[in-house]
Formats: C-alpha cells, structure tokens, sequence
C-alpha cells in the first residue's frame, strides 16, 4: 500500500468533485502549515520571559529562520522535477511533530530557535509546493478564485493563531500549550494528505489550461511532452525581469503584513495607555485576518468574473497605503478604543486581500507565459526573494524600534512588581522622602517625632518644658551626687510631696535608660527648633509629605522581596519609562516604511502579464475558444 500511497501521479485531469477535493486539502495543509509557523507572534512576550532572552536576540532568531527558509523555497523549486504531493506530505508530518513534541520539550532560547527554523524551511518549502498544486488544478479561467483559497493559508493561518490564542492562552499554564495544540490539528490534516492527495502526472501540469474546456487537448497532447526537455536550464529561463520583479514588489508590499505576524501584538500591547492584554491585542487581529480571509475569495471571484488582475491589484495597493496613513496617525493616539483599532485593521486586511489574490493569479500567469512546466520554480524564486526581504525587515525592526527591547525584555516584570501596593509605595515616595530628608531642619524635626515615640521620652519631656530652669541646675550634677540642698529645692519648685517626687521619677527614669537618654536629651535640645519647623512655609509642608508617607515606605523597605523589587524597578523603570514614551514615534518610522514599500509596489504591478481591460479580456477569451476548437479537430477530438 505504501508504495501506492507515495506513487501519487495521475495520467488523466481529475473529475470536477476529485479536483475540489484535492484543492480543498491543499488549502487545509497551508492553514496548518502557517498556523504552526505563526503561533510564535502570538505569544512572543511569553517566550521572552519563558526563555529569558532579549527582544533583539528573539528578532535574530526570526532573521535566521527566515534566511534558511528562503532557502528552503528555493530547493522546493526542485518539485517541477519531483512531484509536489509527496513533498508537502513530508513537510507536514515534520512540522507538526517539530510543533507538538520539539518545542513543548526545548528550555532554551538557543535551542527554540533551532526548532522554528526548522519549521521555517518547511514552510518555505510549502510556500511554493501549495501554490504549485493550486495552479495545476486550476484552470487561468478560475485561477484567482483558486489562489485566493490558497492565500487563506497564511491568513486563516493567522486568524486561528489569533482565535485560539485569545480564547486558550489564559486557560493554560504554558504557552507551549498552543504549539502543543497545533500539533494535534497537524497531524490530523497529514494523515488526510497521506492518504487522499494525488498530482498531476508532468506531462499534464507541464501544459497551459486556459480553460476546463482545454482538458481534451491536454490530455491527448500529453503523451508528446518531453518532461526533462520541459525543465531544462530552469533557472535560466524563469529568472526574467517579469519574475524577480513581480516577487520584489509584492516582497515590499507585504512589510506590514509580515509586522503584523510577528511583531503587532507587541506593537499593540506597548503603545496605547488603554494597556491591552495579550488576549486582547490577538483578539484585535483576529478582524484583520477575518475580514481579509472573506475578501480574498470575493476578490478572486470577481477577477476571474472579469479576467483582469492588475486593477484589483493597484486599487488593493493604494487602498492600503492610505491605510498605513491611517495607522501612523493612530499609533500617535496613545488613548486609541479597542473599536478604533479594530476599524483600521479590519480596512487593512480589507485592501490587502484586495491587492494580494490577483496578484499572485498574475504572477503565476506571467511564470506560465515563460513556460508552464516552470511554475514551481518561478514560485521558488518568489519564495526566496520573500523570505529573504522578510529577514531584512525583521533586522531593520531592531534599529528602527529600539524601544521595543526593553518594553519586552522588562516591562511585563517592571509593571508586574509595581502592582504590589508596597512596591508602588517605595517608588512613588521613596524620591521625595529622601530628598526632604536631606534637609537638616526636616531630619531633625522628624528625628525629634520619632524619638517622643519612646513612652519614657514622651512622659518627661512635658515635665521638663514646664520646668526648665530645674532640670537645667539637675542636669549640671550626676544623678547619684546631686548635693541635698540643690535637690531639696528642684523638689520645692516642683510643687514638693508626692508630685514633685513623681516628677523628678519621670524624668531620671528616662534619663538613666541607655537608651531613653539620649533620646530624651536630643529632644531637649531640639524640641524647640522641630517645634518651629513646623510653622516654616517651606518645611512644614515636607514634615507633613514625611508623616503622611514615611512609616509606609519604611516598613516596605523592611522587607527583602520589596526591596529586590524595588531595585528591579530602579534599574529598568526609567529605561521602560523612556521607551514607552519613544515607542510610538519608532513605530510611526516603521510604518512609514511599509508605506514606501506599498508605493514601490504600485509600478512592479505593471511588469506582470495580463490584461487592463475586461474587454480586452474577453476578446483574448473568444480567440482562444477558436483557436481551441481548431486544434481539437486537428487532433480528431470531439468537443465536448
């Protein structure tokens, strides 16, 4: 049987039900596909903290995941020689295992790294496999419908990270649990593919289909094509001005797509003070690959209906700068709603699907024109040229939006500590209280009040304001040799009996505590000046600031979890301030990016293949009819 299973060619075009069949499973492998590739952008803040890497280490690892998978692309160029089927059967069983086993068992940033390369060569691979079979199956007359199922795969793709990670993420204790759970979903849809999808032979896919109606000639002309002939000097003949820059602007066009996949829960977590949650920031892009997945059909169906690309193309490009305008002038509003956001992301996705799907039924026209049994190879290019300005990109992120870095790297754990209601205490008030205290008249009036916190203290102060003179002549002997008569007249000017010897009591029990003593002395001395203090324009105030705010800061600081928290935030907080502060403007730069790679796009349109006019069009349409039924009866077939 296995033998069978991986001979999957076949010699006749398949009937209609058998080739939607085949085409809704091509669509299904590339949703898994970049669901797995895609979770990473969805939990990209917990994989910073779960591996404990920087945001530039973490965009590095992008970088070289997207180089080697551009390289991927170029060696699936090889399907044109050794099937398509068979290479996305194999490129899903490993994705889905690298998803459901590699990275839920990896514990370092080095070694997740390795895994999502991994799983961007295959993609790479896919990324030319998938369109390939989609073009085979599908007729130029029906081709933009095709490919814009086919474009669901990176943005269902997109929305069901999105989905799922907005609805699950909370309800699990690690985020691998979502790689885990696009694991299963990918080796659900490889046993499907294993068992169902089939090609076409090449003698059938080495062949133009304008029409289903051509179906006849192919397959009767089909015994006649020299398969190696067909593919000979491969990359010579595809690699036109047409080709590279087809797959360069549609490269510059999808900047902020590719923003969007990685880096736009960041963006929207950092930038606006509303502080959406990573749930939140998935469920705000969820619109953007919904609304996008819905236009992507409706456009492909309506191109076919006219059988023109470029309009849609160059209205789908324009419509998405000015969008762009849009969300640069949004990223300024740090008080942006969950609606706003959703408003302009739903447009973008909009007048990006409206661009993409008769774009990519253009390009792979224009491979077609240079020779149809080169589609997979025009396709590798396109796919290297992708990946290879997707790295580019995601190097540029590192300088264009430094503030990034320490936003992810620090500010989930510098917001985290500063909810503790201590920490918050000790940041807040810890500045000023030190300041004040600089102060002499504030540290000495505050020294004052905390030493009448002394029970002993505060009971012989009162005795000794009332009576300063005597305590002053006491003070001038040792407790224990003050002369008979010097005390036998503290005690008359004290109101003698019992109450001047009560007195007298209060006042040497705090004077002879080691402790106490000084205290009491250092009131004495200074009680008079605190006293004053307090009525001063400018210290009084400071007094009040230190009363209201000193003990709650000092029993935080008591506390050593507080105080490395404390210090956590004194060596990041300013840094996360000031990034929090700049993010907005970087990420105005970045997007203003995307906008000059939207407008150099614009004139890459032109260079496809394809007509302007539906007119035009339909007049290519009625001579090919004719020139169909001419050579039909050349070849003694009946029409059908």
């Amino acid at each position: 049987m296995l033998p069978n299973l991986w001979q999957r060619q076949l010699p006749r075009y398949p009937t209609t039900a058998r080739r939607y069949m085949y085409l809704g499973i091509v669509v299904a492998a590339t949703v898994t596909l970049y669901y797995e590739l895609y979770i990473n952008g969805a939990v990209s803040p917990s994989i910073l903290a779960g591996y404990n890497i920087s945001f530039t280490y973490y965009v590095i690892i992008l970088i070289a995941a997207n180089a080697l998978g551009a390289f991927g692309a170029l060696f699936a160029g090889l399907a044109d020689r050794w099937g398509r089927a068979n290479l996305l059967v194999v490129g899903l069983l490993a994705t889905a295992l690298f998803a459901l086993v590699g990275v839920p068992n990896v514990h370092s940033g080095f070694a997740y790294g390795v895994i999502l390369t991994l799983i961007t060569i295959v993609e790479g691979m896919a990324l030319v496999a998938t369109p390939a079979l989609m073009r085979d199956f599908s007729p130029q007359v029906g081709r933009a419908t095709a490919l814009g199922f086919w474009t669901l795969g990176p943005v269902i793709g997109s929305l069901v990270v999105t989905e799922v990670s907005s609805h699950t993420l909370s309800h699990f204790s690690d985020w691998q649990a979502q790689y885990k759970l696009a694991g299963i979903v990918g080796l659900v849809v490889w046993v499907i593919t294993f068992l169902v999808l089939r090609e076409l032979s090449p003698q059938l896919r080495d062949q133009l289909m304008v029409e289903l109606d051509d179906r006849p000639i192919i397959e009767a002309k089909a015994k006649s094509i020299d398969v190696k002939r067909a593919v000979e000097n491969q990359w010579r003949r595809v690699l036109k001005p047409a080709v590279i820059g087809g797959a360069l602007g549609v490269s510059l066009f999808l900047i902020l797509y590719y923003t969007a996949v990685a880096f736009m829960v960041i963006y929207i977590t950092t930038v606006f003070r509303t502080g959406f949650t990573q749930d939140q920031a998935n469920s705000i892009l969820n619109w953007w690959w919904a609304v996008e997945a819905g236009t992507l059909i409706a456009v492909g169906l309506l191109s076919d209906r006219l059988l023109v690309r470029k309009p849609f193309a160059v209205v789908g490009a324009v419509g998405t700068a000015v969008m762009t305008l849009i969300l640069i002038h949004v990223t300024g509003q740090a008080d942006t709603s969950y609606n706003g956001l959703v408003l302009v992301v739903s447009l973008l996705g909009f007048f990006g699907g409206l661009a993409f799907t008769p774009w990519m039924a253009a390009f792979t026209e224009t491979v077609e024109k240079i020779s149809p049994a080169l589609s997979a190879t025009g396709l590798a290019v396109w796919g290297w040229i992708l990946r290879a300005t997707v790295s580019v990109i995601f190097l540029l992120v590192i300088f264009v939006v430094p503030a990034v870095t320490p936003l992810a790297n620090f500010g989930p754990a510098v917001a985290a500590d500063l909810k503790d209601p201590r920490v918050a205490a000790v940041v807040q008030y810890g500045p000023t209280l030190q300041q004040d205290l600089r102060d002499p008249r504030v540290a000495s009036a505050v020294a004052v009040q905390q030493d009448l916190q002394d029970p002993k203290v505060a009971a012989a102060v009162p005795v000794i304001q009332a009576h300063p003179a005597v305590f002053a002549q006491l003070a001038q002997y040792p407790a224990n040799a003050i002369p008979p008569e010097v005390l036998a007249g503290a005690i008359a000017a004290l109101g003698g009996g019992a109450q001047a010897l009560a007195q007298l009591q209060t006042v040497g029990a705090a004077t002879s505590d080691p402790v106490s003593g000084p205290r009491l002395l250092f009131v004495v001395q200074n009680g008079v000046q605190a006293l004053a203090a307090l009525s001063d324009p400018i210290v009084g105030p400071k007094l009040v600031f230190v009363a209201a705010h000193g003990p709650e800061v000092q029993a935080a600081q008591s506390d050593p979890a507080v105080r490395s928290k404390v210090a956590f935030v004194a060596a990041h907080g300013p840094e996360v301030q000031k990034a929090k502060a700049d993010t907005a403007g970087q990420w105005q730069k970045w997007f203003w990016v995307c906008f000059a790679g939207q407008l150099l796009f614009v004139p890459l349109i032109f260079v496809l293949t394809g007509r302007w006019s539906p007119a035009r069009a339909r007049q290519d349409e009625r001579q090919h009819e004719l020139a169909r039924q001419k050579e039909m009866e050349a070849l003694g077939l009946t029409p059908a």
